[in-house]
């Protein structure tokens, strides 16, 4: 059985956009003519994905928030403001089209972002990033979470979902809960204080320079660099 997971595991985190649609007789394919447009939204704190697009974040004292995908499918990708919530989706028409961009992305420059959200199909990506105090990372879709030079104070991430959690940088404080399909490569991030709640399949990587708390009930393999004092190891 475990076999198949691994397997499936392989498949998932590996596909492109034209690999993860199921394609029918209505696809959307796109032209390959990349274009950009700068959206308005008020400040905003929270980001959240429930389409087939991928989040970067970059720090920067002035809020800008950028689409870039196909000329033909950038009618499909939308988005609507709740709150201090910026929320995206991609529109599939009444006839079940599926798209199927040369790429979709978006691009949010703040120092202000304390949440990011995937319910849909992309990668997360947070690079150049300080959190000042808090920053938490949910996925319950498809799709990899990937820091690089971040820093600060503390991150956490939740992931139910399908793909592997890639971590670069160096923080205070991180927490890991997880009971999704995917490895854990957070041996490249040294952390003052590190919790791990694991149900999930993959194996793990981490790196604790004073404490470490580990819970894990999943399948895989954890390992952590650093000489921490062990709070909990179940």
């Amino acid at each position: 059985m475990r076999a198949y997971i691994y397997v499936f595991i392989v498949l998932l985190t590996s596909c492109n956009y034209s690999a993860i649609i199921q394609k029918n007789n209505n696809e959307i394919k796109g032209s390959g003519n990349i274009i950009t447009k700068l959206i308005d939204t008020g400040n905003i704190t929270e980001i959240k994905n429930t389409g087939v697009l991928n989040i970067i974040v970059t720090e920067g004292n002035k809020q800008e928030i950028k689409i870039e995908t196909d000329d033909n499918i950038m009618q499909y990708i939308k988005y609507e403001t709740k709150g201090n919530t910026l929320i995206f989706s991609t529109e599939e028409n009444s006839k079940n089209t599926d798209l199927s961009p040369t790429k979709a992305n978006i691009y949010i420059t703040s120092n202000q972002i304390l949440l990011i959200e995937n319910e849909g199909v992309g990668n997360i990506y947070v690079n150049n990033y300080n959190i000042a105090a808090n920053l938490q990372i949910n996925n319950s879709g498809v799709g990899n979470i990937n820091t690089a030079n971040i820093t600060g104070n503390n991150l956490k991430i939740d992931n139910s979902g399908v793909g592997s959690i890639n971590l670069k940088g160096k923080l205070d404080s991180l927490t890991i809960n997880n009971d999704g399909v995917g490895n854990i490569n957070a041996d490249e991030i040294p952390v003052n204080t590190l919790f791990l709640y694991n149900s999930g399949v993959g194996n793990i990587k981490l790196n604790a320079v004073k404490e470490i708390s580990i819970q894990s009930s999943g399948v895989g393999k954890i390992k952590y660099k650093g000489n921490p004092v062990i709070k909990s190891l179940n």
